[in-house]
């Protein structure tokens, strides 16, 4: 498998196939110099090509692919939980007061910053504590 294919590849699987883009076939490697405004697709393209093994029969380089891809998910991950464990916190690292419900203060906890599913229901006003979508952009606390 070549180096291109893998590319290829990989680029049919991302929105907008954004990371042929920073591939420069010519040259064969990643054109660091272009910006596309898609830091993650030229990411993956460095990946691909640091990982490219032209002795590798092609399963074995699309299981590097695979390989490669997963351990960026959990380092991603990661960064998203050391985020998520900072919402609701002041500059100190306290977390803040949101309000009082029966007289007692209410901590924000970092995991009502996570979004929830939202569950259909046929008729009626959805629950309070549903968001509108899972992929909302805005992220809000859970109230009870």
């Amino acid at each position: 498998m070549t180096k291109d294919r893998l590319i290829e590849i990989a680029s049919e699987g991302y929105p907008d196939g954004m990371i042929a883009l920073y591939w420069d076939k010519t040259a064969q490697r990643v054109d660091m110099k272009t910006n596309h405004g898609d830091g993650l697709a030229k990411f993956i393209a460095c990946e691909l090509s640091y990982t490219y093994d032209p002795e590798a029969t092609q399963d074995a380089q699309l299981g590097e692919l695979v390989r490669v891809m997963n351990t960026a998910i959990r380092e991603l991950t990661s960064v998203v939980r050391s985020a998520v464990a900072y919402i609701g916190r002041d500059e100190n690292g306290k977390l803040k007061k949101l309000g009082k419900k029966r007289g007692r203060p209410k901590e924000v906890q970092p995991t009502d910053m996570i979004p929830q599913p939202i569950v259909k229901r046929k008729r009626g006003r959805p629950r309070k504590d549903q968001y509108e979508s899972v992929h909302s952009p805005v992220v809000s606390p859970v109230r009870p």
